[in-house]
């Protein structure tokens, strides 16, 4: 490719083009399920998401509690009182980080698919991610904001 045909590259959105879908269609049935799979994919995002932020929350409340810390106690005679120690349970949170950092490399890979999806520049896929991203939010983040401010009920 020469210097000349590089500057007449032109990136637009397409309508009825069945070519570059990444679920291969032929029609436009087809081109409405997989802009359906991915107005999901697109929901589910969100899902993820709210998903991590309630296990972050979940996990600060276990460890505030009593319960979520192990009583060590010193080595030392029976007879004597032994002070016991409070230490965070490092299992409970080595179990809370692989969760976490697995719902992480989904949203992560999701969000990289979702980019690439879009990159195809056509208009039904990149208006389901849209839609999808949008009531992605309303779904799962809606009662989220109405727990933050209880003026809005």
């Amino acid at each position: 490719m020469s210097l000349e045909d590089s500057r007449n590259i032109y990136i637009r959105f397409y309508i009825n083009d069945f070519k570059n879908v990444l679920i291969f269609t032929s029609n436009a049935a087809q081109l409405f399920g997989s802009a359906l799979f991915w107005f999901l994919i697109a929901l589910l995002h969100h899902g993820t998401k709210r998903l991590r932020g309630h296990l972050a929350r979940r996990q600060r409340v276990v460890c505030n509690e009593p319960g979520g810390f192990s009583k060590l106690a010193e080595q030392e005679p029976a007879s004597s009182s032994s002070p016991t120690v409070e230490a965070p349970n490092t299992c409970c949170k080595i179990k809370y980080l692989i969760v976490q950092s697995l719902l992480q490399l989904l949203q992560t890979t999701i969000s990289f698919i979702l980019m690439l999806v879009f990159m195809t520049y056509n208009v039904w896929l990149a208006l389901a991610i849209v839609l999808g991203d949008v009531c992605g939010y309303i779904i799962f983040s809606h009662q989220q904001q109405l727990m933050a401010d209880p003026g809005c009920m």
